[in-house]
């Protein structure tokens, strides 16, 4: 039984260890999208992050704003670093590509989250009137935000 057991033990340890998503949690974020919708009471949230070649961070500002308005300022890497951490405590390298309602909704809130990491992998998700269990949405839209406030006074802002 307890031999057994110890071979069951190493059959499943390698299986588990090739799913842990070590590669997407140590890679650097390199670009980040993030949008939501809604109705037209609410301005729709837009963000942008891209890592430049010399390897500063750059952050557009969308929302409430057409396109040819949108604001850019430089954020610190460790505003990015604290990014990756909200990806694996929410376990977002865990999302389904698609999130929808179980019954028609003619009118709500839509959200489209694609983030790409240096080495090559990506976690590309959206939603209408669903999201994935957890606030992993919810507490990036918010995090970005508060980025955005404190990078915006801190750096020259430039428009797109």
């Amino acid at each position: 039984m307890i031999t057994t057991l110890i071979i069951l033990m190493t059959l499943i340890t390698p299986a588990q260890a090739a799913n842990k998503p070590a590669e997407t949690e140590a890679a650097k974020v390199i670009s980040l999208s993030y949008k939501e919708t809604n109705s037209m009471m609410y301005s729709p949230v837009r963000f942008e992050l891209r890592r430049e070649q010399d390897g500063t961070y750059i952050m557009t500002n969308g929302s409430k704003r057409p396109d040819d308005e949108a604001e850019q300022a430089v954020v610190p890497a460790e505003y990015v670093d604290s990014i990756q951490k909200i990806v694996a405590e929410e376990k977002m390298n865990r999302y389904l590509g698609y999130y929808e309602p179980e019954f028609e909704v003619m009118d709500g809130t839509s959200w489209y989250l694609d983030i790409c990491f240096s080495d090559k992998s990506r976690i590309s998700s959206s939603g209408y009137m669903n999201w994935p269990e957890g606030r992993g949405v919810q507490r990036l839209e918010k995090y970005l935000k508060e980025v955005w406030a404190q990078v915006k006074n801190n750096t020259k802002n430039r428009k797109k």
